[in-house]
């Protein structure tokens, strides 16, 4: 039982880890766009 609940938790770290970083990704993409436009 205490293994499968280390990997659920590992399995949450990397999927919020991944989310964290798009939303990084997304938001660079807009101040990119918006800062060409503004530029």
């Amino acid at each position: 039982m205490d293994v499968q609940r280390k990997n659920i938790q590992r399995k949450r770290k990397g999927l919020a880890l991944l989310f964290v970083s798009a939303l990084l990704l997304l938001s660079c993409d807009k101040v990119v766009e918006v800062a060409s436009k503004v530029l």
